[in-house]
Formats: C-alpha cells, sequence, structure tokens
C-alpha cells in the first residue's frame, strides 16, 4: 500500500482512508510530516494575504515556523492525552499513540490554504470573502478528520466521539466564564468596600 493512495483514500473516502493509514509502517513519520506542511501551509497563506516586508517574512519563515510547530506539538500532545482520557472515562478503548499519529492526518486540508490565498489575492476584495467560506469548509474538514479519528481509535459512535472532541473546548469556556465572574464579583467588592 503506497502513502499516496492512503492520503487519497482520507481525501475522498476519509473513514476507508484511516482505517487504512493505521496499518502504514512508519505513520507516526508521515503524521508529523503532514503536520509539517499543514503548518507551512498555513504560514504561506498568511503570507500571501498579508503581503508582509521581507525582514517580517524572513523572520516569520525561520522562527515564526518554528515556535508555531512547538506550539501545535504541545497543544497536539495535550489535546490527544485529553481525547484519551474522556474517551477511555467513556468507555471507549484505544491507544493514546494511536489516537495522536491519527489526529495528525487532519491537517490535511491545510495544505489547499495557499491555493486559496493566491486565488483570493488575486480576486480582490471579492477573493477575500470566498477565502473566508473556503477557510471555513476546510475547518469543518479538518474538524471531521479528527472525529473520525477519535471514533476509529475508540470504536465509539459519532456522537460521542464529537462530544469528546469539543468537551475541553466547552471546558476551557466554562472556566473563562468562571474567571469572568470572579473578576466581576472583586470589582463588585472593591467598590462596595469603598462606600
Amino acid at each position: 500500500m503506497q502513502v499516496s493512495e492512503v492520503l487519497y483514500d482520507i481525501i475522498v473516502a476519509p473513514k476507508e482512508g484511516i482505517q487504512k493509514f493505521r496499518l502504514l509502517r512508519k505513520n507516526l513519520l508521515i503524521s508529523i510530516i503532514i503536520v509539517l506542511i499543514g503548518i507551512f501551509s498555513q504560514t504561506l497563506a498568511s503570507l500571501i494575504i498579508n503581503s508582509p516586508p521581507l525582514g517580517y517574512l524572513t523572520f516569520f519563515l525561520s522562527f515564526g515556523f518554528i515556535s508555531k510547530f512547538l506550539f501545535i506539538l504541545s497543544f497536539w500532545i495535550f489535546l490527544a492525552a485529553m481525547f484519551h482520557f474522556l474517551a477511555s472515562w467513556s468507555g471507549g478503548t484505544g491507544k493514546v499513540k494511536e489516537l495522536f499519529i491519527l489526529l495528525g492526518i487532519g491537517f490535511i486540508p491545510c495544505s489547499l490554504l495557499p491555493a486559496g490565498a493566491i486565488l483570493a489575492k488575486a480576486l480582490g476584495p471579492t477573493g477575500y470573502m470566498l477565502y473566508a467560506i473556503f477557510y471555513l469548509f476546510l475547518l469543518v474538514w479538518f474538524v471531521r478528520l479528527q472525529i473520525l479519528s477519535l471514533k476509529e481509535v475508540y470504536s465509539i459512535p459519532t456522537e460521542k466521539a464529537f462530544f469528546i472532541y469539543i468537551a475541553p473546548l466547552l471546558i476551557a469556556v466554562a472556566f473563562g466564564f468562571i474567571l469572568f465572574l470572579l473578576g466581576i464579583g472583586s470589582i463588585i467588592f472593591l467598590i462596595a468596600s469603598n462606600i
């Protein structure tokens, strides 16, 4: 089985492609390469859209790319661990390493960003609106691939995989809301104590 065939299957028939990807040798390396290509594509698309000066371009392609990769890698590890905990807690059985590898293939849609950015730049203001819609489409595709990965690794229904996928976001929003309420409460307490 060739890597290009499997990547094609992930694009055309994601469920079958993910199952085939699990059987590939060196799939961790392939997943990391996909993430690197995705990050590079995001960076390139951003540079095409924004047209920064040359000094900024050099900085962004070197330090910016490396720091973005390190941030995404740590976030990738954190999310794999969080998803593994939630999936195991809800009755799914699977391996966190396999989930980590499969979450990486979600970056495949990112490789299309530079083409969309070039088209947006060429079309002007209308192109930017189309690029926003295109970006949203790729984001949905990214999320779909990651939810399918959760579903495949832990053998859980799609609804449960979706809930596990959005649970960290819901936890972060709830935590932020609690901090907001604590901040408002402390402001009210300071105002009330000065009266």
